[in-house]
């Protein structure tokens, strides 16, 4: 009997994986973006005066997205009982890849049952494209790992602004684009530390930072931003970056509006006409070993990278185990 409900636990848990995605296609010279979930695609372009503009092209499909609650509630739900939980079955986005449970099975919860149709889906939001000219200067995606933490541990209200800021802090100091985004990565995960460490409580008497993170996943894209201890950078390119922030006003929107996209601005007011753009040059954004050419590619003629994990051994001692019929019986190979 143990067993039994064991293995019903175990294919109940695989029932219910799921995941967001972001996917960036660069096709003919243009950008184009697709989200499930609340995974996000942050471009980060120069305007006229130099200002360097922060624009998410994803949409968060959760329960703070207007556009989903009213989906949900044409289908027959009462929304307003899942913005008091946050929760939409076992989950918190309203779209996903996978998470059989609030799919197919989502009349097994009370507050889903009700649903015309299957109220979690995986159609994802498309944006582009995007003609990616010398304005273009770096794309950001990331899990919600990156920026949730980094919003739990300093309650910032401009969370995509203080991302771009740190991907330009490494692009003067890191050689690589991979060192960039794992710099950016391990300040966000020391601050959340820290801030968590520090013991900060709100008013409540409650504790401001999770114990825990979600996992986190964070890519540069790099189009023409000076990386300037590379040895193949771009030369002569300006841009100002300055704290002092305006924020635009950002309607409620939907994929496929350039009207409805948010942007943060990030503007020195004393300054003008600071970008010269006369460098095309994007050899760096492929990969780390784009800066060193006399390695060797990782990658194949498909662009795929080789694995790199070998489980020969393990195939072996298992093997070995069924052999000597020490193998355990409850687990299946």
């Amino acid at each position: 009997m143990c067993f039994q409900v064991a293995k019903l636990n175990a294919l109940n848990c695989e029932l219910s994986a799921g995941t967001t995605v972001v996917v960036a296609l660069i096709y003919c010279g243009r950008l184009y973006v697709a989200n499930v979930g609340d995974s996000r695609a942050l471009l980060c372009r120069t305007d006229s005066n130099g200002v360097l503009r922060v624009v998410q092209l994803s949409v968060d499909h959760d329960l703070s997205n207007e556009d989903e609650l009213l989906r949900l509630s044409q289908l027959g739900l009462d929304v307003d009982k899942f913005r008091q939980v946050s929760r939409l079955g076992n989950q918190e986005n309203t779209r996903c890849l996978g998470n059989y449970l609030v799919k197919g099975g989502y009349k097994e919860f009370d507050e889903l049952m009700s649903a015309k149709a299957e109220p979690v889906i995986a159609e994802p939001e498309i944006h582009g494209g995007i003609e990616l000219d010398e304005s273009c200067r770096f794309l950001l995606l990331m899990s919600d790992g990156l920026y949730k933490s980094l919003e739990e541990a300093t309650r910032t209200d401009q969370v995509n602004k203080d991302l771009a800021q740190m991907a330009v802090e490494q692009f003067r100091v890191q050689s690589t684009l991979t060192g960039v985004a794992q710099a950016v990565v391990d300040k966000i995960v020391r601050i959340h530390h820290d801030v968590y460490m520090s013991g900060c409580t709100s008013p409540d008497g409650h504790s401001t930072v999770a114990g825990k993170r979600d996992d986190i996943t964070f890519l540069v894209r790099n189009f023409n931003f000076p990386l300037p201890n590379a040895l193949n950078s771009p030369t002569n390119a300006v841009v100002r970056f300055n704290p002092i922030v305006m924020t635009v006003s950002t309607p409620s929107w939907s994929a496929g509006d350039d009207n409805s996209t948010i942007e943060n601005s990030l503007t020195d007011p004393a300054t003008s006409n600071t970008t010269d753009d006369q460098n095309n040059d994007t050899s760096t954004t492929e990969s780390s070993s784009d800066i060193f050419p006399d390695r060797p590619n990782p990658l194949d003629r498909n662009r795929r990278i080789e694995a790199y994990v070998d489980f020969s051994d393990f195939f072996q001692n298992v093997e070995k185990a069924r052999a000597e019929g020490t193998l355990p019986s409850d687990i299946e190979f």
